[in-house]
C-alpha cells in the first residue's frame, strides 16, 4: 500500500529534469505540498482525483493576495503533484493546463535607474552592498549564484567571473563593468571577512544572507523613491529583471543577452523582458540607421 511517507523516500530516488537526485530540501518541500493538497482536499493518496485538485487550485488561485509569492507556490503544488502521479503510476494532472491562472506582473519587480543611481546616497547601503548591487546589475546574475562567487571565480583583472553548478548544471563565465570591479576591489580591501558566517569566510560577500541584502535593498529604495515603491515587489531579483529589460530595449544581441544569463530557451528572456511600442519603435528606428551606415546608403 502506497502512503505519502513512502512517496518521500521513493523522491529521494528520483532524478529531476535537471539529470540530478532531486535534494534533500526539494524532497521535504515537495513531500510538504502533497500533504497539503491531500489535507485540503480531504483526500488519501488512494482517493485523490483530479476534480478535486482541480477544485482546490482553482480555489487557491483566487484566494491569495501576492500574486508573486501566489504563482510560485502554485507551481510548486503542480510540480509535487506531477511527482505524485509518478508514484502512483497515475495521471491526474493532463487537465490542470485548463485551469486559469493570473499571472504576476514582471513589471511590479522592475527598478528604474534613476532608483540605482540614488541608492549610494542611502544609509542602508554600504560598500558591500552597493558592490553587490553594481556586480549583480551588470551581470545579470542570480542572487544566490553571486552570493556563492569566491576568490577563485573572480578576477578584477580581465573583470571575469565564473559561476559553478547554476540553476541549469552549467558553469557559466559573465562580464562586468569597470565600476563593478572597482566597487568590489574597496570592498575587499575594507571588509574583514573574520567577522562573516563562518563558513563563508572565502566568499565575495558573506557577511549577512540573502534575506538581509533584500531588506536593506528595500529600505533604500524606500527612501530614496518613497512615492513610487507602492505595489512593487523589490528584491535583489528585481536587478535581474532590470538588466534583462533594458538591454532588450536597446537592442542588444538576444546570444549575448541569453549567454550572459544562462539562458537555454527563449521564453525565458521573452518573459522578463517584456517589450512596449515604444521600445520596438527605437529599437528598429536605431537599426534602420546602422543598416544605411553599413551599406551606405
Amino acid at each position: 500500500m502506497k502512503t505519502i511517507e513512502g512517496f518521500k523516500d521513493w523522491a529521494s530516488l528520483q532524478i529531476s529534469s535537471r539529470g540530478r537526485p532531486y535534494s534533500p530540501g526539494s524532497v521535504n518541500s515537495m513531500t510538504t505540498y502533497a500533504k497539503c493538497v491531500l489535507r485540503e482536499t480531504e483526500s488519501t493518496v488512494d482517493t485523490i482525483t483530479i476534480e478535486k485538485i482541480i477544485k482546490f487550485l482553482a480555489k487557491y488561485s483566487t484566494r491569495t493576495e501576492n500574486r508573486n509569492a501566489g504563482f510560485v507556490c502554485y507551481n510548486n503544488y503542480l510540480s509535487a503533484l506531477r511527482l505524485l502521479e509518478k508514484y502512483l503510476d497515475r495521471k491526474f494532472t493532463t487537465g490542470l493546463m485548463f485551469i486559469k491562472v493570473e499571472l504576476p506582473d514582471i513589471t511590479n519587480r522592475m527598478l528604474e535607474l534613476p532608483e540605482l543611481k540614488k541608492l549610494d546616497k542611502s544609509p542602508y547601503v554600504d560598500i558591500e552592498l552597493l558592490a553587490l548591487i553594481s556586480f549583480s546589475y551588470d551581470t545579470g546574475c542570480r542572487i544566490r549564484e553571486a552570493l556563492k562567487l569566491d576568490d577563485d571565480n573572480l578576477n578584477l583583472t580581465k573583470r571575469l567571473a565564473k559561476f559553478l553548478d547554476t540553476k541549469n548544471g552549467e558553469d557559466r563565465v559573465v562580464t562586468f563593468t569597470l565600476q563593478a570591479a572597482k566597487l568590489i576591489q574597496l570592498h575587499l580591501l575594507t571588509a574583514n571577512r573574520t567577522d562573516w558566517i563562518k563558513k563563508r569566510r572565502d566568499k565575495i560577500w558573506g557577511r549577512v544572507g540573502y534575506r538581509t541584502y533584500s531588506r536593506n535593498l528595500k529600505k533604500a529604495i524606500c527612501m530614496v523613491c518613497p512615492e513610487d515603491l507602492h505595489g512593487r515587489s523589490i528584491s535583489l531579483h528585481s536587478l535581474r529583471h532590470s538588466r534583462a529589460y533594458y538591454l532588450t530595449s536597446v537592442g542588444t544581441n538576444i546570444k549575448a543577452i541569453m549567454d550572459q544569463f544562462g539562458w537555454k530557451n527563449y521564453k525565458m528572456l521573452d518573459r522578463y523582458a517584456k517589450l512596449t511600442l515604444e521600445d520596438r519603435e527605437y529599437i528598429l528606428k536605431e537599426a534602420d540607421v546602422k543598416i544605411k551606415q553599413r551599406f551606405k546608403i
